[in-house]
Order: C-alpha cells, then structure tokens, then sequence
C-alpha cells in the first residue's frame, strides 16, 4: 500500500486482503497483477465508503440491526414472508384474454 496515511480500520482490512491475495489458493492468481489491484482498490474513495459501511454491518450487534417500531417489523414480516408463499402458476399466454384500451382524443 503506497498511501500511508490512511486509518487503522483500512490499514487492517489492506493488511488482510493482502494475506488472502498471498495464500496459494487465494483469490488471486498473479502477485503483481494483485498488488496493483489492492493499490487501485486505496485509492477508490468510494471503496472506502463501501468497505467502512460493510465493516459496521458485520460488527454491528443483531439487536442493534433489528427494527424497534413495531409498524416497520410488521411490513418487513410482511414482505419477506412473501418471498416465499407459493405464486399460482400463470396461465398460457393462449388462455390469456386480450387487452384493448381506447383513449379519447
């Protein structure tokens, strides 16, 4: 990493990804083609407001991440219970009626 003055957190995170990058099976598969990758990656601000948020994602305790106001609990049960209901299947586009829709000048 070229830029020095960066924070502890990002200087952490570099550090790590760097140790990932040097395994053999690691994520990557060419040293150099690596080190210039972490060094873009630095100098990418909105990397830096990518990564400080998803660092306070993972360390964020889940009872601060859940919702406090019961309307929002319920519209989120709602919707993710959603996700998973069973969808009638559709009928084929033969059986559908056709739509005609005038509008007036």
């Amino acid at each position: 990493l070229k830029n020095t003055d960066i924070d502890p957190e990002t200087r952490d995170m570099h550090d790590r990804l760097t140790f990932l990058a040097s395994m053999e099976n690691g994520f990557f598969w060419d040293d150099v083609y690596a080190s210039d990758q972490l060094d873009e990656i630095s100098r990418n601000r909105n990397f830096h407001a990518v990564l400080k948020k998803i660092h306070g994602l993972v360390c964020m305790h889940p009872d601060d991440a859940e919702p406090k106001s019961k309307e929002v609990k319920r519209r989120l049960t709602f919707f993710v219970n959603s996700l998973f209901m069973d969808m009638p299947d559709a009928p084929s586009i033969h059986d559908m009626f056709s739509w005609n829709v005038l509008t007036p000048y």
